[in-house]
């Protein structure tokens, strides 16, 4: 066990601070929400709510392929069972703490040491692939803050166990982009459907006409709406549409 020096506590503040997306300042995204009347109530319920970046876009990509298809719950009891594995903890005022394994850390597993922790024997090899690709070389992070949504996309498609929506939720969460909307999502369609009181839920191209004016701040509507189904006993009621 290692113990965290006084020297890194200036990175780790500045690490945290990242994660809580403090740079972000959601005034305007409020002003645009007001606008939109079925949904406005989320501007109060939610207010100060931002989304919560991964500390590394490394990390962030090997998590949202582990939770590719599967309940949030058995994909977090997964990730704690690598980190555990795998990595050295960190001592902090007494406390231990598991820091998220390198590539290399992770490269150099067996598949069958990821299938012993209940992983999938492909959902192994996606992570151990793409960790050795990293650790390797081939798969650079270092420069895709700089790039656009859509050269990230072409960058990470062709890589195995990585669909539109894994670089989605990696755009969002690992790169903290404000102005993503991922119309497919089904959550985000369900929310829609729920709050703006349609009888069927809304197609890929609905959502798209219908957030056409979410931007600059898509990823905030679509996080927004994400929340408002984990919390609805925040939100008010409103009648359904399929009852006469």
């Amino acid at each position: 066990m290692e113990t965290v020096k006084e020297t890194e506590l200036p990175f780790i503040r500045k690490t945290v601070e990242n994660m809580l997306s403090v740079d972000v300042d959601l005034g305007t995204y409020y002003l645009q929400l007001q606008k939109h009347q079925k949904i406005a109530f989320l501007a109060e319920r939610l207010y100060g709510l931002r989304i919560i970046r991964e500390a590394d876009p490394y990390e962030c990509l090997i998590k949202t392929i582990i939770g590719q298809q599967m309940n949030l719950s058995f994909a977090a009891t997964l990730v704690r069972r690598l980190v555990e594995t795998v990595s050295t903890p960190l001592l902090f005022e007494g406390t231990a703490y598991y820091p998220f394994p390198s590539p290399e850390e992770i490269a150099s597993l067996s598949y069958e040491q990821l299938t012993q922790l209940q992983f999938s024997r492909r959902k192994a090899e996606y992570v151990i692939d793409l960790s050795r690709k990293t650790a390797e070389g081939g798969l650079k992070f270092d420069d895709l803050d700089r790039k656009r949504n859509e050269e990230i996309m072409e960058r990470l498609l062709p890589e195995r166990g990585v669909g539109r929506w894994t670089v989605e939720c990696f755009l969002l969460f690992g790169l903290g982009r404000t102005d993503l909307l991922p119309a497919a999502d089904i959550g985000l369609r369900n929310a829609v459907k729920k709050w703006y009181g349609l009888k069927e839920q809304p197609t890929e191209a609905d959502i798209r006409r219908m957030g056409a004016d979410w931007t600059p701040w898509s990823s905030y509507f679509t996080f927004y709406l994400w929340e408002s189904l984990n919390q609805p006993d925040l939100m008010p009621a409103i009648p359904d549409p399929t009852e006469p």
